[in-house]
């Protein structure tokens, strides 16, 4: 599995969200999930196709917890 950064969202969730919410800490108005890769083509390579779908929903569902936790502490005027 080395090289295969997208499944951190799966094996790693907490470490991934805690990216995102550092970044958005720093100022940052954007953030994206890093899903690069999660694609069935890409993911052949580690023969994991059957979780792009997983892999996708997981990264948008930590990168939107992320903004949620940090804008709703620090709101815009």
């Amino acid at each position: 599995m080395r090289g295969n950064n997208d499944l951190l969202v799966l094996t790693q969730p907490a470490i991934i969200q805690g990216i995102h919410e550092d970044y958005l800490r720093a100022g940052s108005d954007i953030i994206e999930t890093n899903t690069f890769n999660s694609t069935r083509i890409a993911q052949a390579d580690y023969k994991l196709e059957h979780l792009c779908y997983e892999l996708n929903i997981e990264a948008a569902r930590l990168a939107r917890a992320a903004a949620d936790k940090i804008c709703s502490s620090n709101p815009v005027a």
